[in-house]
């Protein structure tokens, strides 16, 4: 069976969709591990970094659950003048996205790996 081009775009247009709604909160702390953020800070380098653009409702919603479970910790700030909710990554939150990279890299390795022995026993 022949998949064509439109086929394959849709395809992996769903699949990023669906990697990446799994992976926003773990985006999150990444642009954290950095420096502390306020939430449009953190929506800018998600856009910049991963090319993923965020409403505002689901930062919002996001950063309050990864709160709740302590992977972050919020502060109120008046430093530009108005006051800001800034966010930093928690040791538990450090922990997590550790955690999370390696499980990651171990699926991305065995996924390469299981790839390229399907193409070598198809080529053959």
């Amino acid at each position: 069976m022949h998949t064509s081009e439109q086929e394959i775009t849709k395809i992996r247009k769903e699949i990023r969709g669906k990697l990446t709604n799994d992976l926003l909160e773990l985006m999150i702390l990444k642009v954290l591990e950095e420096q502390p953020m306020c939430s449009y800070k953190i929506m800018e380098k998600i856009s910049e970094t991963y090319g993923v653009r965020l409403k505002p409702s689901s930062i919002y919603s996001l950063l309050n659950a990864s709160e709740k479970r302590s992977y972050l910790a919020g502060q109120w700030s008046m430093e530009s003048g108005k006051p800001m909710r800034v966010y930093q990554l928690t040791s538990q939150g450090k922990r997590l996205l550790q955690l999370t990279e390696r499980s990651l890299e171990l699926i991305c390795e065995t996924v390469s790996r299981d790839t390229a022995k399907t193409v070598e026993v198809s080529t053959m």
